[in-house]
Order: C-alpha cells, then sequence, then structure tokens
C-alpha cells in the first residue's frame, strides 16, 4: 500500500489535486445498480434493507452522475428503507425490516414491490428470504426479494441480480395462444439504466429500428410494465447488447423458458446494418425486407455524413482520439469513429471491470476495425492508471466522463463526456446507438472540435494585427 504522500505524487501532476485518492469509480455498487434497474420500472417500489443513507446516496450518484436524470416511482428520499444503525448489526435487523415492510404496503401504492439487500445485511446473516415469503402467503402484494450487498459486484451485476430475480419470480410461462403472439418480438438485455447515461435514447432508437422490421419490444429496461416483464416469455428471441451484461439473465431465460439469445455489443453508424442482419437471421425475417430497411437507414445516415463532409476536409477534423468508458461503448464508438467518420484511435481504457476471461474477447472486437489500427488498449478502473496511460499516449481528441475533466485540461486535450459519470451536461433523451444516434455523436463531438477552432481562429486573427473578431467579420460579410 503506498504512503499518502506517494499517492498525492502520482495524483498532484494529472488533476491539480491533493486529494489522497487512488480510484475514481466509473460505477457504484451492486445495489446501486439494482436500484436503478428497478426504478426503471413503471410501477415499482424498492424497500432497501440496509444502512441509513445508502439508497439516498446512490440516487444522488447513481442517477446525478448520469446527466442529472431523475426517475422511477418512488426515488430518492422517496425510498422506504429499513435505515439500519448500530443496534441492528448487533441483534438483527428482520424486526426492522417487517416493521418497514408493513409501513411501506400501508402508505404506498406499487405494482410491485422489490426488498433489497446491502452489504450490512449480507454480514449479519438476516433471513430476508422467509420474511418476504411470509408476506407473500399473507397478502396479495406482488413481492420480489433481491440480495444485492454491495461487495458482491458493481452496477453491472446489481443489473444481472434483478434482472435474473424478476426471471426466476416473476415472469410467467409462454403463453402459445396469446393473441399478439402473430408478430415477431423481442426482450433487450444489457443497457443499465443510469449507468449509460443515454440508456433511454440507446433504447428507444432500438425499439425504432426493431419496429421497422415488423418486430415489436417487449421487456427492454425503459419503463416497461408489470405486465410486460410477465408475459416476456412470449418473446422469440432475446437481444444482449453487451459482451457480458445481460447474459446471466438470458441464459437463465433460456433455461426456463428455452427463448434463444444473442449478442451483439451496441451498434452505432454502420454497424447497425450488421446488427439488423444478424437478428433478421436468427428470426427469420424476409431478407427482402431486413435489405430494404438498411438501404432506406443507411441513405438517411450517408447524406448526413455527406453535408459535414466539407468541414470535415476544409478544417481537417481528423483526430487521435481517446476512449475511457466501459466495454459496451468502447467497442461500439471506436468501430464508429474509426470506420465511419475517419478517426485514429490511439488509446482506449476499458472500465467497468469485465470478467477477466473475457477480456481477450473485449480486445478482439476493438481491434476488429476496416482499417490496420492498432490503439493502446487497458481494461483499467483505476484512475490514476487511466490518466498516466493517457498522459503516455497524448491523443488530441477524447471521449470520457466528468471525472477526467481536469486531467484532459492539464493536457489540452478537448474532451467531450460519453460515459458515466456524466455531470457536465444534462442528458434526457439523447441517445448514440443506431444510425440516428451515430449523427448527434458527431454533431457532439464537431461542435466541441469548432469551438476550440474558434479559439484558434480569433487568435491567429489577433495576431496578424486584425481588431475584429469572427463574430464582427460574419456581421460585415
Amino acid at each position: 500500500m503506498p504512503e499518502e504522500s506517494e499517492i498525492e505524487t502520482i495524483h498532484a501532476p494529472l488533476t491539480g489535486s491533493n486529494v489522497s485518492c487512488t480510484i475514481s469509480p466509473r460505477f457504484t455498487c451492486a445495489l446501486g445498480g439494482a436500484l436503478a434497474t428497478v426504478w426503471g420500472i413503471v410501477g415499482a417500489i424498492p424497500i432497501v434493507h440496509s444502512s441509513a443513507g445508502c439508497s439516498r446516496n446512490l440516487y444522488m450518484g447513481q442517477c446525478f452522475g448520469s446527466g442529472w436524470q431523475t426517475y422511477g416511482h418512488a426515488r430518492g428520499l422517496m425510498t422506504p428503507s429499513t435505515s439500519l444503525v448500530e443496534k441492528h448489526v448487533i441483534f438483527g435487523g428482520e424486526g426492522r425490516l417487517v416493521q418497514q415492510m408493513k409501513a411501506s404496503f400501508e402508505i404506498t401504492d406499487a405494482d410491485v414491490y422489490f426488498v433489497l439487500s446491502g452489504c450490512q445485511v449480507a454480514l449479519i446473516g438476516d433471513d430476508i428470504r422467509t420474511i418476504v415469503d411470509q408476506f407473500k402467503e399473507r397478502s396479495d402484494q406482488t413481492i420480489i426479494m433481491v440480495e444485492t450487498p454491495g461487495f458482491k459486484g458493481n452496477s453491472y451485476v446489481g443489473y444481472d441480480m434483478v434482472g435474473k430475480a424478476l426471471v426466476e419470480q416473476l415472469v410467467e410461462p409462454p403463453n402459445k395462444n396469446e393473441a399478439d403472439k402473430k408478430e415477431l418480438s423481442v426482450n433487450l438485455f444489457g443497457i443499465v439504466p443510469a449507468q449509460d447515461p443515454f440508456w433511454q435514447g440507446n433504447i428507444n432508437e432500438l425499439k425504432r429500428l426493431m419496429n421497422r422490421l415488423g418486430v415489436s419490444v417487449r421487456w427492454s429496461g425503459d419503463y416497461d410494465t408489470v405486465d410486460t416483464i410477465k408475459k416476456s416469455s412470449n418473446a422469440d428471441l432475446n437481444i444482449v447488447l453487451s459482451e457480458y451484461v445481460g447474459v446471466p439473465t438470458a441464459e437463465l431465460f433460456k433455461e426456463k423458458f428455452g427463448v434463444p439469445w444473442i449478442k451483439y455489443s451496441l451498434p452505432i453508424g454502420s454497424e447497425t446494418s450488421k446488427f439488423i442482419r444478424k437478428v433478421g437471421k436468427e428470426l427469420g425475417i424476409d431478407s427482402k425486407l431486413v435489405e430494404f430497411v438498411i438501404d432506406s437507414e443507411e441513405e438517411q445516415f450517408l447524406k448526413q455524413l455527406d453535408r459535414i463532409g466539407h468541414l470535415y476536409a476544409g478544417f481537417n477534423l481528423q483526430r487521435d482520439i481517446g476512449v475511457i468508458a466501459d466495454s459496451t461503448y468502447a467497442i461500439g464508438l471506436i468501430k464508429f469513429l474509426a470506420n465511419d467518420f475517419g478517426m485514429n484511435p490511439t488509446f482506449v481504457a476499458v472500465t467497468d471491470e469485465p470478467p477477466i476471461e473475457i477480456h481477450d474477447t473485449i480486445r478482439k472486437e476493438i481491434l476488429d476495425l476496416d482499417y490496420d489500427l492498432k490503439p493502446r488498449i487497458i481494461i483499467e478502473s483505476d484512475g490514476n492508471k487511466i490518466w498516466t496511460a493517457l498522459e503516455e499516449t497524448r491523443p488530441n481528441f477524447l471521449f470520457a466522463g466528468s471525472f477526467d475533466t481536469k486531467v484532459a485540461e492539464n493536457l489540452d486535450i478537448p474532451r467531450l463526456s460519453v460515459s458515466y459519470p456524466i455531470t457536465d451536461r444534462v442528458i434526457l433523451s439523447r441517445g448514440y446507438a443506431g444510425y440516428r444516434g451515430s449523427i448527434t455523436l458527431i454533431e457532439d463531438m464537431v461542435t466541441i472540435l469548432m469551438k476550440d477552432m474558434h479559439l484558434v481562429i480569433n487568435s491567429t486573427l489577433v495576431k496578424h494585427g486584425y481588431k475584429k473578431s469572427t463574430e464582427q467579420f460574419a456581421q460585415v460579410a
């Protein structure tokens, strides 16, 4: 363990701060991911069996760090909590949970309640399952029990904890006679609400594309109703939009209900065409329809790229880029920016602590480019190690999060916030997935570049003796 002075020596040159900190986490704990997932279900109320402050602090960290979003039926200070203190750790907190559940049922109205447990409860060994089972026998409330101690993993793990619990405790067996079975349908897994700041925009774009294929989306993670989740076993296919997040849920789904699943990391730009073809093949959709959808979408996509062509060439917008993001965004961003937009990726930091057995798969996916480009790739969540590697590589544009603001400023690298945590942007319906999302990404990136370019132009005019700013020249013209 380094001495405090050593930590400060490492930290200060890059951030200008003397805070003794070796890690800037880019996720919350398992309980945080579970809460974010539950808040994304219509009419769902979590009852948190944990210490005082857990739900409120996780809400602020998970949601405010996701572009200042607030969502959920009972969120933040409204979330019921047992607020355990020292006496409960010593004597047990089961009585406090019973008390809180009774009070919650009396004063709140929900379509489903989730009892989520924190670290302390896992350590003292409260028998939550028995308590929940007893309530289920004595009441008509729909209650889902999920053990989510923070030390069992990060936000991504918490997402799958809730996903698996829903498959085990809520999803009903498929009804082959269901009237709407005439239409093909899918479930979408792997996009973690709030942990992906653009979760709603991304899901909506994927829904739009599925609808164009004549496919409806059931369980998606974006304000699904309890009834939708219950009937999600009638889907024809589960689509996992990550290399590993959502896989445990999809595997259990297949084991229990026989629904097949495919994996395709979040598609951005032209990569969406490959994604659509794969989905179409798995669902047995007429290839003529699939190609019609792709051709019409690509036509609009290429029109938009063409509109920025003059600006791109005239101002030489090609950049050596760096990406600091989770594995899903790292793969999607690099493929789009290199293959479609002519950027040169030089540095990639994968920050979500993916399972070690898929590290090589992630590296292979990032390097699977149309051109012979080989960025430096590190799989690391420690901020200091990421920033040191960034300083060594020094790209001239950075896609990262708000934690990287000071480092980017000190290294004089323009930066766009695309990964959690994001506190310098407000994000509501924005998304980067698919064809339309990629155009939004270009607009956001080039806006940052042109701000920087504007300053360069002004300083050049002044250097050569012109006293008028670019705005004044524009007015004269």
